[in-house]
């Protein structure tokens, strides 16, 4: 077995190990007012499906930003046409990535307190962004949430390897900056 190898199978040792120490969010909830900020890029897929769950939540958010990081489907219009403010991703500038770039610009444009930052392809049920909201203000920081993954195919079931990964590099140690999950939350002024 080669180095990669060993360190492949001892994190995944590990994360049997951490599994059980992960926390899950609470059953309270809390309201406030807040922005939802979507980076997407072609997801025609699964964009309408997250705007339908926001408008079912119990918390109704503010502000959506679907932020349309140069797609080259529909995501934009199915966006525009599910009620939310689409913002056209402007060209990358040197030093920055795609997802995080297109994250700032959806900053930029919105004004509520809290920010929630949600894939295109998330499916949040109607309570979650409510027990964001509680966790935020009893913890303060950032929230950050692993949702679960439905696997459809084979290659996803394979991915669910460096998910859990992902996990367990998060509960071993700090990143430098911010690395943006599936869910997060924060508050404006802890930018």
């Amino acid at each position: 077995m080669d180095f990669y190898g060993f360190t492949l199978l001892l994190r995944w040792v590990l994360g049997w190990f951490i599994q059980p120490k992960l926390s899950s969010l609470p059953k309270n909830t809390s309201t406030a007012e807040i922005a939802v900020i979507i980076p997407a890029r072609n997801e025609e897929k699964n964009i309408s499906v997250l705007l339908a769950a926001l408008k079912n939540s119990t918390i109704k958010p503010a502000e959506i930003v679907v932020v349309d990081d140069h797609s080259s489907d529909k995501t934009a219009e199915l966006a525009s046409a599910s009620g939310a403010v689409v913002l056209t991703g402007a060209p990358l500038p040197q030093d920055w990535t795609g997802k995080t770039y297109a994250l700032q610009q959806g900053i930029s444009s919105t004004k509520s307190p809290i920010l929630l930052f949600l894939d295109a392809d998330t499916n949040p049920k109607p309570e979650l962004i409510g027990k964001l909201i509680y966790t935020l203000n009893q913890f303060g920081g950032l929230v950050s949430v692993q949702p679960f993954h439905k696997m459809k195919s084979f290659y996803e079931r394979f991915a669910s390897v460096f998910n859990l990964i992902g996990a367990i590099g998060a509960r071993l140690g700090e990143t430098n900056g911010l690395a943006f999950g599936p869910v997060m939350m924060l508050k404006r002024s802890d930018l």
